[in-house]
């Protein structure tokens, strides 16, 4: 079909979606501009995502254009099939599709992006919206539920400090004692190999093997569960956790430098852990806590500046940014909430993908 050369439209799109993506307001569809050469009116646009089973068509009215006047905005996330989503277990080929339509339908202009569409535990990794790991740190998770009943509760923050320090090393030998074997992650279709299938706490305990992703998420989950405050720390191809020693969170939700980490460390306001020490590997048995601490420390000593870091608030992520776990409900929140302005701030602060990351540490 010839389109009219008079109207310009461009779209920048992202390469994953997903119900996570789409339950925490993760358009595939980040920006669209529409120029005219000539006066534009009664003219909209409509994004169709494929398969189109997944996710309904969204219309949008332009207002008047004046000859020569650029339109932008950003794009929404559409309505979707949250059944159809949630039921996807292998990650399938997506596209999306803008299109400009004149006041009685006619065909102006049309762009169209290839994505895909991600089974709902598939963590796209860090160069798009590293921060939703904190939707698959699943707290209420039916193993965090008997490991949590198992060691017993107690009271977060409001115990003693030798109390918490006490529940969360029969924590870390409750779980070591579950022979979990250290397994590569599983097999998942993310194009440049920087993401993975996430397992499930049900899975870990059931399949008895986990990447290190995948402890340190169960760990997380575990620890928030006990009240405690948690981080994922991410370098190059590694993940581990952190937990809080006193009740607060990072001075970012996601942006938080290695070097304040290692200060607070040194501080002894919190504590990481080398989680793979969890696991049995070959005729390795799990190590103990003293020595996965010892561990993580010398695993945070070793990032330099122009590595790649990500120390993932989980807490903070899900009350103040509003990233929710994926399946299940949301442990009672023992920290103060923000008022509604800063914790918007927050929101708008948040990057959006790696660049993002890079020009906010300039």
């Amino acid at each position: 079909m010839q389109l009219p050369t008079s109207v310009s439209l461009s779209i920048s799109t992202y390469r994953y979606s997903s119900i996570v993506y789409l339950r925490n307001d993760r358009p595939v569809l980040w920006h669209v501009e529409v120029k005219a050469a000539e006066a534009l009116q009664g003219a909209r646009l409509r994004v169709r995502h494929e398969p189109a089973h997944f996710a309904r068509a969204q219309e949008w009215e332009l207002p008047p254009l004046a000859a020569g006047q650029l339109y932008t905005r950003h794009g929404e996330c559409p309505e979707f099939d949250d059944a159809a989503l949630l039921a996807l277990k292998d990650d399938v080929p997506g596209r999306i599709i803008v299109e400009l339509l004149d006041k009685s339908g006619e065909l102006l202009a049309q762009q169209a992006d290839d994505f895909k569409w991600l089974a709902f535990n598939t963590w796209a990794g860090g160069n798009e919206y590293p921060e939703l790991l904190a939707a698959l740190t699943l707290p209420h998770d039916p193993a965090v539920d008997a490991i949590v009943n198992s060691i017993g509760a107690g009271n977060g923050y409001a115990d003693a400090p030798e109390e918490s320090q006490a529940r969360l090393r029969r924590l870390w030998e409750h779980v070591a004692g579950l022979g979990i074997e250290y397994a590569l992650p599983p097999e998942s279709w993310i194009d440049d190999g920087l993401g993975q299938r996430v397992r499930t706490p049900s899975c870990i305990v059931a399949e008895k093997c986990s990447t290190c992703l995948d402890s340190t998420l169960l760990l997380a989950a575990c620890v928030a569960r006990l009240g405690l405050n948690p981080f994922v720390i991410l370098t190059d191809g590694h993940a581990f956790l952190g937990v809080q020693k006193e009740n607060r969170y990072l001075p970012s939700p996601q942006l938080t430098p290695a070097s304040t980490i290692r200060n607070q460390l040194k501080r002894d306001q919190l504590q990481v852990l080398e989680t793979t020490m969890l696991n049995t590997h070959g005729s390795r048995t799990p190590v103990d806590f003293d020595t996965a601490a010892a561990t993580g420390t010398a695993q945070l000593e070793k990032v330099e500046d122009d590595d790649y870091f990500q120390a993932l608030d989980i807490k903070s992520l899900w009350y103040q940014v509003g990233i929710h776990p994926i399946l299940g409900k949301l442990p009672e929140n023992t920290n103060p909430v923000p008022a509604a302005e800063e914790a918007d701030n927050l929101v708008s602060s948040m990057p959006r993908n790696r660049m993002d990351v890079w020009q906010l540490k300039l």
